[in-house]
């Protein structure tokens, strides 16, 4: 078990338990575990580095498409 005066982080046979002080901000907290999600998700995938290329080139045309009226008054 590791220790530390504002955090326990405990490891069992079956999982990882993680206790923090009441006063975390949630935010910061929800950006960690969408981190953790996003890399347990990536693990499974057997998509290659060019389908991968292909996906994220189609969200930022569409994300271009969508928002180019911010930039171009």
């Amino acid at each position: 078990m590791w220790k530390n005066l504002l955090m326990t982080v405990e490891k069992t046979d079956n999982e990882i338990i993680i206790r923090l002080p009441k006063g975390v901000d949630i935010g910061d907290l929800e950006s960690v575990l969408k981190y953790f999600r996003f890399r347990e998700l990536v693990s499974k995938s057997q998509a290659t580095q060019a389908q991968i290329n292909e996906v994220v080139a189609e969200m930022n045309k569409n994300w271009w498409v969508e928002n180019q009226h911010r930039f171009l008054k």
